[in-house]
């Protein structure tokens, strides 16, 4: 990142989105969960990015558990096994949820996908 650009948002000093129920051990552990995750994302080829990195990790964290759950839900192989909790996800998984979710396109088609898969092996790698 330019030396010049502003700072990413702080996210280790960021309260939990429900203050009111920050003494419940779940919520404490998700959002140790979603911090850890946090870390992880590399946002910086986004146009505007850090401008609006605090927005999105508001509106990602108040949104955890939910999005987790769908993940996890898509993550499954064919056997039905998480592979979720690893943090990798088929093409498979991935072309379901893009499926389910009505986001293919002409653009964002499922043989882009497909090919993108193959040239890099799989989507766990991305």
């Amino acid at each position: 990142m330019d030396s010049y650009a502003p700072a990413r948002f702080d996210a280790v000093g960021a309260l939990m989105p429900d203050s009111t129920t920050s003494k419940d051990p779940n919520r404490q552990r998700e959002h140790a969960s979603f911090l850890s995750i946090w870390q992880q994302m590399d946002l910086s080829d986004l146009p505007g990015f850090p401008i609006w990195d605090g927005r999105v990790f508001e509106q990602l964290s108040g949104n955890w558990p939910t999005l987790l759950s769908i993940f996890l839900y898509y993550s499954r192989g064919y056997g039905g096994q998480p592979t979720g909790l690893s943090g990798s996800m088929t093409p498979w998984g991935f072309l379901q949820w893009a499926d389910d979710s009505k986001v293919l396109t002409k653009i964002f088609s499922d043989v882009r996908v497909q090919v993108h898969a193959a040239v890099d092996g799989s989507l766990a790698d991305r």
